[in-house]
């Protein structure tokens, strides 16, 4: 759970929607901080082969089943496997570093 702008938003409830779109083959959400909100939302989202979504039509899609404060602050699509642990958890630090990595690269 992360806290932002005095509202509680549940990463598996976001996962679980942003999953229910056709073209996302996995997800993670987790929080960063961020001075005026507290936290944000981020959100990494891998799309099943040989599908093609863009982050505007996924989260137009996100919107039509969560509240407007639920839906991820920043979403970055990979090409990547979301990192899990043996129990197949995602892994959020390994997670973050990924989003930080690529937000640097897009500097």
């Amino acid at each position: 759970m992360i806290i932002s702008m005095g509202e509680n938003i549940y990463c598996a409830e976001v996962e679980r929607v942003l999953l229910q779109h056709e073209a996302v083959h996995e997800t993670v959400t987790f929080g960063i901080e961020d001075e005026r909100l507290g936290e944000k939302l981020i959100a990494l989202v891998r799309l099943r082969e040989g599908k093609t979504a863009s982050v505007e039509e996924i989260l137009a899609f996100a919107a039509e089943h969560l509240a407007s404060y639920k839906l991820p602050t920043d979403t970055l699509i990979i090409d990547q496997p979301i990192p899990r642990n043996d129990t197949s958890k995602a892994m959020k630090p390994q997670s973050r570093e990924i989003y930080f990595g690529l937000k640097e690269d897009q500097m």
